[in-house]
C-alpha cells in the first residue's frame, strides 16, 4: 500500500489584492484553503468481482474531486483514462480500477481537479508514481492447500534481509517484509489476473523455490530478482509439468504438419506429371479431330482444382508450422531466463540439438535439469 501526498498549484487564480472581500468565504470565492492536499493510496484489490490495482484518491478537507486524469503507457487505450463523476456524486474521495495485462514497472501520472461543489473554478493537483513489477498479486496470509505442481529450485548465496528489500520493492504490499534471523521465509502471493497461487520459498541456507505453474512469471521472478542482486550466473531446476504437456504436443503437432507437407508434396509432383501427359494427349486429340479431346480437358480442369485444394492445404499448414515453431520458440526463451549468464546460453543450444534429434524425452530432461 502506498501512501502519497503533493502540494498543488492553481489555475487562473488570479485576484486583486486590494479588492476587500467581507462576507465572502473562500468557497464562494472558489478558492481552496492553503492547506489542501490530495493523498494518493494504492494497494491491491482481491475482494472485487474483477481482482485489480485500486487507486483511492482523497482530499483533507471538504472539497471535492472533480475529475481525474490518469496518463500510462500499457494499460488504457491512447494511454489515457478520464474520471468524472456525476455532478450528484462529487465528493472528497475516488477510486480508480486499474488490469495491468503484464509484470512490468509503470510509471503512472495523475492530475486531479479540487474545488469546491459549487464552484467553476477548480485546482490542478499532480502526482506521479511508480508501480511496482509484481502489481498484480496480492499477499495473503497462509500459503494455498493446493499447492503449484511447478516450481523452480536454485540456490543463492545472500542475506534473507536483502531478498526482503528485493520483496518489498518489488510487490504491491501494505507493510514492508521482514524476517528474523535464523529463519526461513515463506511468502504467498495470489494473481489477480486468473487467481493462481504463487509461493515464494527462501531457506537461510540459500536454497530457494519459488512455486508457480506459469514459467513465464518464474522466469521473470528470477530475471527480477538476480538483477536486484547483481548476480551474473545462476543454474536451476525447474519443473512444469503443464508446460511440458503442453510442449510435447507442439512438438508432436509441428512433426504431424510436416508428414502432411511430404505426402502433399509428393501428389502435387504426381499430379504435375499427370497434367503433362493429359495436355499432350488433349492437344493430339485436338490435331487429330478426336472426340475424347473434351475429356481430356474435363480431367485437366479436375486436377487444376485439386492441385488448388492441396495448394490451400500446404498453405494452411505452412501458417500452423510457423505459429507453432514461434510457441516452441516462445517456450525456449523463458526456459533460457530461469538461468543466468552462461547457463542460459548453454541450454538454448541443448535444447535446440534435441529437436533437431527429435529427442523429446532428452528435451524435456535438459529443460528440467538445465543441462545435458
Amino acid at each position: 500500500m502506498l501512501l502519497m501526498e503533493l502540494k498543488h498549484y492553481e489555475v487562473n487564480n488570479k485576484f486583486n489584492e486590494d479588492v476587500v472581500y467581507e462576507t465572502d468565504s473562500f468557497e464562494n470565492r472558489g478558492v481552496i484553503p492553503a492547506n489542501t492536499r490530495l493523498q494518493m493510496e494504492i494497494k491491491a484489490n482481491d475482494m472485487a468481482k474483477k481482482p485489480h490495482v485500486q487507486i483511492s484518491l482523497s482530499t483533507n478537507n471538504s472539497t471535492i474531486i472533480k475529475s481525474v486524469v490518469i496518463f500510462a503507457e500499457g494499460i488504457f487505450k491512447g494511454e489515457t483514462h478520464i474520471v468524472h463523476p456525476q455532478a450528484s456524486k462529487l465528493c472528497p474521495d475516488l477510486s480508480v480500477s486499474l488490469f495491468l495485462p503484464k509484470d512490468t514497472p509503470i510509471d503512472i501520472h495523475v492530475k486531479a481537479m479540487v474545488g469546491y461543489p459549487n464552484t467553476v473554478q477548480f485546482h490542478i493537483f499532480e502526482i506521479t508514481r511508480q508501480l511496482p513489477r509484481f502489481s498484480m498479486y496480492s499477499l495473503i496470509p497462509t500459503p494455498e492447500s493446493n499447492m503449484p505442481e511447478g516450481y523452480v529450485q536454485f540456490k543463492v548465496n545472500e542475506r534473507l534481509e536483502r531478498i526482503c528489500m528485493w520483496i518489498n520493492q518489488n510487490f504491491l504490499l501494505e507493510s514492508d517484509i521482514d524476517v528474523q534471523p535464523g529463519h526461513t521465509l515463506t511468502i504467498s502471493f495470489k494473481c489477480l489476473r486468473n487467481g493462481l497461487p504463487l509461493v515464494l520459498n527462501f531457506e537461510k541456507s540459500g536454497n530457494f523455490k519459488f512455486y508457480t505453474d506459469s514459467m513465464l512469471l518464474a522466469s521473470d521472478l528470477i530475471q527480477s530478482m538476480t538483477s536486484y542482486l547483481n548476480i551474473d550466473t545462476l543454474k536451476s531446476v525447474a519443473v512444469f509439468p503443464d508446460e511440458e504437456k503442453c510442449l510435447k504436443l507442439l512438438i508432436d503437432n509441428l512433426s504431424n504438419m510436416e508428414d502432411a507437407n511430404l505426402r502433399l508434396g509428393a501428389d502435387f509432383t504426381q499430379k504435375l506429371r499427370e497434367i503433362g501427359t493429359l495436355v499432350i494427349q488433349a492437344e493430339d486429340s485436338r490435331l487429330c479431330n478426336e472426340t475424347e479431346m473434351i475429356s481430356f480437358y474435363h480431367e485437366l480442369m479436375k486436377l487444376n482444382e485439386d492441385m488448388i485444394n492441396e495448394h490451400n492445404i500446404r498453405l494452411r499448414n505452412y501458417t500452423e508450422g510457423v505459429n507453432t515453431m514461434k510457441q516452441i520458440n516462445a517456450f525456449l526463451q523463458k526456459t533460457s531466463r530461469l538461468r543466468v549468464g552462461q547457463k542460459s546460453s548453454d541450454i538454448l543450444n541443448h535444447c535446440r540439438n534435441a529437436i533437431k534429434t527429435n529427442n523429446i524425452e532428452e528435451l524435456i530432461n535438459i529443460i528440467r535439469r538445465g543441462e545435458t
